[in-house]
């Protein structure tokens, strides 16, 4: 008992570490559209497509369903907005990062270089500050989740006695 009650401790806990992970890999993702914008002449379907075939950011995995669903007919910023809502049960992303990622990808393309630059530096200062929260509650609060599955499985294991 006093195993299982630790080992679902450490599942909150790793639940945690997991979204201060995705939220990092968002940010180096924004961080490689606005140098792609700034250097290459990429459309934005170039430039997501080109996300998906590098494969560097495992743990966001609405980049993943782009290519299978751009022949939709909607636009790939609504595609990937929509991807990015459906990835709910396979990201620990919070609503808050989720809307972000949304609203990142349905404006994007949508202006000049120099807007689209400035459109990449906001979102990536706005998930930047999300993942420094992240970042401070996985510092905070995963220990924590260890130790109260731990004393929850020896109060009941006592109690159980």
């Amino acid at each position: 008992m006093i195993t299982a009650a630790t080992g679902i401790g450490m599942m909150f806990s790793l639940t945690l570490l997991k979204r201060a992970a995705q939220l990092e890999q968002a940010v180096r993702m924004v961080t490689e559209i606005e140098n792609t914008i700034r250097f290459q002449a990429t459309d934005t379907q170039g430039i997501l497509a080109n996300l998906n075939r590098q494969g560097d950011y495992p743990g966001l995995s609405f980049i993943s369903a782009f290519e299978a669903n751009v022949p939709s007919g909607a636009s790939p910023q609504e595609v990937m907005a929509r991807a990015v809502s459906l990835s709910r049960s396979e990201t620990q992303l919070n609503t808050r990062d989720r809307e972000l990622l949304q609203a990142f990808f349905l404006k994007l393309g949508t202006t000049d270089i120099e807007g689209q630059i400035k459109h990449c530096q906001y979102y990536k200062l706005s998930l930047e500050q999300q993942y420094g929260e992240a970042k401070t509650a996985a510092a905070q609060k995963s220990r924590l989740y260890v130790f109260l599955g731990f004393f929850a499985g020896l109060t009941f294991a006592l109690f159980v006695i």
